[in-house]
């Protein structure tokens, strides 16, 4: 059968992606243990912790939540979609291997699921391998997970999961440093351990800062009580990243961990956000401040 063969494609510009997901993986809690101190560590078990034996997350008491996001590897007849990304896998064949799995007879079998599953979701050496398929310079990764941080209502436990999830970010993005970058994520359930979370970065030359623009348990991020963490970003000359998130996402990742429901953070409350930071009293002697509003199909850009 004759095929058509073209040269390859070259570009003359670099590209960088910052809403580059990955899917925290089970090794990120077994290897816990080597970046928390042994009160962190139990914290963490008490707030957000993977259970191996049955292969949940679990939320504050609450099993199964979370997005999945450690489901890595391929299961038969099933397609998992936080994994099943990269080049050339759009949503159109993601919804045809869907429909194959409705009929046993051509469900995938678990080496079919393991081919589609991108590594580079979890794991660095095959991420650069899919960034050089798609022609991507350098990425910043950022948690699939995210939505549950918010909601871990024990600030030592949110600290520790912060901690936790940043130092496996960092062992991640070392596989290439010139290319692999990683946004820092802040538990801002206590505005004093978000900003030791943020010079403790900083020392491992982070670059951002990740939040969510969500009155999540009373703590919309524009309230004076962070201006102390404004200033260290200002002093770190680290940038503050502010992503949105569909309404209906927060209305059922906070009925799911029990914990108390506020506003929304579709890319206005962005806006909000970066505006506050920027322009608000307690930010006005901060020159050297920095937000990037990022969402896609949010009309992103720098503030």
């Amino acid at each position: 059968m004759p095929t058509q063969k073209f040269a390859p494609m070259t570009k003359n510009f670099a590209t960088f992606d910052c809403d580059a997901h990955v899917t925290e993986p089970p090794w990120l809690w077994e290897r816990a243990k080597d970046w928390l101190t042994s009160a962190e560590l139990e914290a963490l078990k008490d707030t957000m912790w993977f259970d191996a034996e049955s292969k949940q997350l679990i939320v504050n008491g609450f099993a199964g939540a979370g997005l999945g996001s450690q489901r890595i590897g391929g299961n038969p007849g099933e397609v998992n979609v936080l994994s099943l990304a990269g080049p050339g896998l759009k949503h159109d064949i993601q919804r045809t291997l869907n429909v194959r799995n409705l009929h046993r007879e051509t469900a995938l079998t678990k080496e079919q699921a393991a081919y589609i599953d991108h590594q580079g979701s979890y794991l660095p050496k095959p991420r650069l391998r899919d960034m050089d398929v798609q022609g991507i310079d350098q990425v910043m990764i950022i948690p699939t997970d995210i939505d549950t941080y918010p909601w871990i209502q024990s600030a030592v436990g949110a600290k520790a999961m912060c901690k936790a999830y940043n130092d496996w970010a960092y062992d991640y993005c070392q596989e290439d440093p010139e290319r692999l970058y990683f946004a820092a994520m802040l538990p801002m359930q206590n505005p004093k351990f978000a900003e030791q979370e943020l010079y403790r970065v900083a020392d491992k030359g982070c670059r951002v800062g990740l939040i969510r623009p969500i009155d999540a348990m009373g703590n919309y991020p524009i309230q004076p009580k962070y201006s102390r963490l404004w200033k260290a970003m200002e002093e770190t000359g680290i940038g503050l990243r502010d992503a949105s998130v569909p309404r209906v996402r927060i209305a059922q990742t906070s009925r799911l961990y029990g914990a108390t429901l506020g506003c929304g953070a579709d890319p206005a409350n962005c806006y909000v956000v970066g505006a506050a930071a920027l322009f608000s009293d307690e930010c006005a002697e901060l020159p050297g401040r920095s937000v990037v509003v990022g969402r896609d199909g949010a009309d992103d850009g720098l503030l």
